[in-house]
């Protein structure tokens, strides 16, 4: 008798799995049909994101149910509903559905390439230019509140859409495609630091006490006297035997001193890390000093006088020497800030995700934790009944502190950029009705109810957070952050420098092999800075050919129209300018020429 062979048990489960796959999806293909069936007057129109944090959710249900419940809108049997989809098959998920052409009416830009700027923006997503420059017809007097300010009534009601977004939709705007391309419709606010009241109060008082002893121990006398990281004044004396959080960067320091030596010594304490981080959030606070320790090099190396530091100006200049990482800035100023940051970070922070990281925060396993406002919601409603959670800005370091003297000011967030932007994907069945929805949640009243409700903050000009939300709005004063040498620097060698910046937060390399394997990568003949420069011309070249390609479509479009409307000279304009500003696609070999005199500019 022939042995049964256990093989057949699985390829019949796999058979009888994808065989009611098959049937499932026809069934839910068939249901959606009917369900979005125009001939049938039905019109569903889908919203997809990836905000999963508490709070957002709940608001954009909120504005998606007055929406429905809209008279016209029902009148026209039209509703809209929202798609969740977590951020890491985000990606995955809408390539699939985009190049299927299955994608929803509505989609989150962010996450994918696809759905980025550029080329695959203008294929699978509609420009709404011309509509931006009307008013938003649900900012009209009957949709805003009757205690609404009249001067911002008679502004909103009038204004052109885009001018009523608190960053004139720059959120929205393509610079390649010189187009509207989506409707940010809220805002995270600024990037914040939280921490636990109780256990700064906690670590203040022993930190008053090892700073009362008439011999101080071991660590504090390390971190004062040694590493000098403040100097013993009035002023810190005072600070020590209050209740304030850190305020500066060398008082930051010395808590983050003390809560290691807390924990050490503390029962049911020698889990707690002074800040809570990991892959995701490793350079959240990091980020922050990037800028106050690299400004000073801005007028070297902003050939162009833009106001802004591009990644080949940076990357150029390093290789013509106009600047290296051994400056005192670099090695003294901004890596030695980030040297002293993580060791305050949790043991293998880097193998760590960002729940484990909000996590650790929550269970007070740490007493900060470096984030956007887009926690916030998550920070406040975990810690409610458990401890008080305070919000405050990166601390900079003061006069007499270490880091001074490289200290150039605090970064300016006034060219902070709304948030969640969506976009209307190209072969929607119902387009009006999904620009019609877009219209309506970027309107005053909705965006301030759904925002309000998710805890975070409103894009619509005139409109107020909730209260718990103040401390995120933006703050003006301060440097250009465009100005600030750091994550730009690199366009295509930027890999040697992301594999080997990890290695020594993590401290696994020192500074010195640090640099010295970044100049190695940077001098490869193949891969090194040489290529940076070819790939930078030939994208440059690519976009001014896109641009004479677009200008000859507003030309077009002029002619058939008998004239050219503001917007379209508008457009012209501004594509016109940009081949001008990079010399036609020629301006990375300029720059080039420039910068080496006696050098072939490089080809691959």
């Amino acid at each position: 008798m022939k042995k049964f062979n256990p093989n057949w048990i699985g390829l019949a489960l796999i058979i009888g799995t994808f065989g009611y796959s098959a049937v499932r999806f026809a069934h839910i293909s068939i249901g959606l049909a009917r369900e979005e069936d125009p001939d049938q007057g039905h019109r569903v129109i889908r919203v997809l994101h990836w905000q999963l944090e508490p709070g957002y959710r709940e608001g954009m249900e909120m504005a998606i149910q007055a929406y429905n419940q809209l008279p016209h809108v029902i009148e026209n049997n039209v509703q809209v509903r929202q798609l969740a989809v977590t951020e890491r098959v985000y990606a995955q998920f809408i390539n699939v559905h985009l190049i299927s052409g299955t994608a929803p009416d509505i989609v989150a830009r962010g996450m994918s390439s696809l759905v980025g700027s550029g080329a695959s923006t203008a294929r699978f997503f509609m420009p709404i230019s011309e509509f931006v420059d009307r008013p938003n017809p649900y900012n009209a007097p009957e949709f805003l509140p009757d205690d609404i300010d009249p001067e911002l009534a008679q502004f909103l009601s009038t204004a052109p859409w885009n001018e009523t977004f608190t960053d004139g939709m720059q959120g929205g705007w393509d610079d390649v495609l010189q187009d509207y391309y989506s409707v940010p419709v809220s805002s995270w606010g600024a990037m914040r630091t939280f921490y636990n009241i109780e256990l700064v109060a906690e670590i203040k008082e022993f930190l008053a006490e090892a700073f009362t002893q008439s011999e101080w121990p071991g660590w504090l006398q390390e971190v004062i006297h040694t590493e000098g990281v403040v100097t013993v004044d009035e002023s810190f004396t005072r600070w020590v035997h209050s209740a304030d959080t850190p305020d500066t960067l060398g008082r930051f320091m010395v808590f983050n001193e003390a809560v290691l030596a807390y924990a050490a010594i503390t029962p049911g304490r020698d889990r707690l890390v002074p800040i809570s981080a990991s892959s995701y959030f490793s350079g959240t606070m990091v980020d922050r000093y990037i800028l106050p320790f690299t400004y000073h090099l801005g007028d070297r190396i902003d050939f162009n006088r833009d106001s802004n530091v591009s990644g080949i100006e940076v990357a150029g200049s390093f290789q013509a020497g106009l600047w290296d990482f051994d400056e005192p800035a670099l090695r003294d100023g901004f890596y030695d800030v980030v040297r002293w940051l993580s060791r305050y970070y949790p043991t293998g922070f880097l193998g760590l995700d960002r729940e484990q990281a909000v996590r650790r925060f929550l269970n007070q396993q740490a007493v900060f934790i470096a984030t956007g406002g887009w926690d916030a919601s998550s920070l406040f409603t975990g810690a409610e009944g458990l401890f008080s959670v305070g919000v405050k800005e990166a601390p900079m370091p003061i006069d007499g502190e270490r880091w001074h003297e490289f200290f150039a000011g605090a970064p300016s967030e006034a060219e902070h950029r709304l948030g969640v932007p969506l976009a209307i994907f190209n072969r929607s069945r119902n387009p009006d009705w999904a620009l019609d929805f877009l219209q309506f949640l970027s309107s005053f009243t909705p965006n301030q109810m759904m925002n309000v409700r998710a805890g975070w903050v409103p894009s619509v000009v005139g409109t107020r957070p909730d209260p718990s939300m103040m401390p995120f709005l933006p703050r003006t004063e301060g440097l250009k952050p465009s100005l600030a040498v750091g994550k730009n620097w690199l366009p295509t060698v930027g890999h040697v420098y992301r594999g080997q910046f990890p290695l020594f937060q993590n401290g696994d390399i020192d500074y010195d092999t640090f640099v010295a394997n970044i100049k190695e990568g940077f001098a490869n003949e193949r891969n090194g800075l040489d290529r940076m420069w070819f790939e930078s011309f030939v994208g440059a070249r690519d976009r001014a050919r896109s641009n004479e390609r677009s200008i000859a479509l507003v030309q077009l479009e002029a002619l058939r129209d008998g004239d050219m409307s503001d917007r379209l000279w508008s457009k012209h304009l501004n594509l016109l300018e940009t081949n001008l500003r990079d010399l036609d696609g020629f301006s990375p070999p300029a720059t080039f020429h420039a910068l080496f005199d006696d050098r072939t500019f490089p080809e691959f």
